[in-house]
């Protein structure tokens, strides 16, 4: 039986229960006693999703005529790079956005820069933040518009895969009322795709 002290830790679990949410009082409901774990490492089947759904990008782009959004899209997705081996496939921020823009080319519909930055902020992983492990307080979360999470994670890029290791681990959970807010992510992605509009029509 774990006694009165034991603190209580955010670990990683298996995918389908990875879905704990932090509340306003940044609360979350784990069993005390639960010891800290390494992040997961890539699949074979993430990896080869990943990496097929990052290449149809371009082509998608230049189908739907916005080609000059690459490098804008691809800042967007540089913030969140590495927090895909905390959250498994159907979170990752790269398969989910490309899996997004293919849609957008099927329905064939032009799309304006705010519709593209609502439906990319409201996807799953904009809700995660992330803290290190022995901040107890939680006085330094994560903010993807201010640090790239591989970044703040102080993890290195392997083959163009995340690898965490040692005290620099984090933890990494869903937050109802994240910061930045969904206002805010959607705020920058609409100036950076505005601004690829205004050079392209300069």
């Amino acid at each position: 039986m774990n006694s009165p002290n034991t603190q209580t830790r955010i670990v990683l679990r298996p995918l389908e229960d990875r879905d704990k949410v932090i509340g306003p009082n940044n609360t979350l409901n784990v069993k005390a006693g639960d010891s800290d774990v390494a992040p997961p490492s890539y699949d074979r089947v993430h990896w080869a999703i990943r990496v097929k759904m990052s290449e149809i990008v371009p082509g998608t782009l230049e189908q739907l005529g916005l080609s000059h959004w690459h490098d804008a899209l691809e800042e967007w997705w540089l913030k969140w790079d590495g927090i895909e081996v905390y959250l498994g496939s159907l979170k990752d921020p790269r398969v989910t956005g490309s899996q997004l823009l293919r849609d957008l080319a099927l329905g064939g519909q032009p799309i304006a820069p705010t519709d593209l930055a609502n439906r990319l902020a409201s996807l799953p992983h904009t809700r995660y933040r992330a803290f290190r492990y022995g901040d107890e307080a939680r006085s330094n979360i994560w903010n993807p518009l201010e640090t790239d999470f591989s970044l703040f994670a102080s993890g290195s890029t392997r083959r163009g895969r995340l690898v965490v290791e040692g005290a620099a681990r984090v933890n990494v959970a869903a937050f109802e009322n994240p910061t930045p807010s969904m206002d805010e992510l959607r705020a920058w992605l609409v100036a950076r795709l505005t601004r690829a509009n205004v050079e392209k029509s300069e």
